[in-house]
């Protein structure tokens, strides 16, 4: 007698966890970042506010982000999901949201950042001011030693 109550506990608890999970599951929809850890979701986030700096997606800043997106991926992600992808996300523009993508980082990875979201600036042969200005507060942002900004951004 005494089982059969541990039985339906252990069953009720079980129900209780999986109708949250799927609850849950469907309020919040997965983001294709969700795959990656947080260094290359930051990563990620800096390179499409990079491209849409200006307002406008190049092809060349879209193929640049796909390519490092699947570099970055244990799968292959269609050309159409990054865009998606980039073109959801919100660019990064204030102080504290620069300041809130280094967070946590090394300064590997801060690094890498740059370097990748003056790869996606760089590909398009149209760059202008905007986005320099964004790489550097971007680099601001990060707090990356002088000498470190001036080596990626003269490349």
């Amino acid at each position: 007698m005494e089982y059969q109550w541990i039985i339906a506990a252990i069953l009720i608890g079980s129900a209780l966890f999986i109708g949250r999970h799927l609850v849950l599951g469907r309020l919040r929809k997965k983001q294709i970042t969700d795959n990656f850890p947080p260094a290359h979701q930051k990563m990620i986030i800096a390179m499409a506010s990079a491209a849409n700096t200006d307002g406008e997606l190049a092809p060349a800043e879209l193929d640049t982000i796909h390519e490092m997106m699947n570099r970055l991926s244990w799968r292959e992600y269609s050309r159409d999901e990054v865009q998606d992808l980039i073109l959801a996300i919100e660019p990064v523009a204030t102080k504290t949201q620069f300041s809130k993508l280094g967070k946590g980082l090394l300064e590997t990875q801060k690094l890498a950042i740059l370097k990748a979201a003056h790869a996606v600036v760089g590909s398009d042969v149209n760059h202008n001011n905007s986005e320099n200005s964004y790489l550097s507060a971007l680099a601001a942002g990060l707090k990356l030693p002088t000498g470190d900004v001036q080596a990626v951004l003269s490349r």
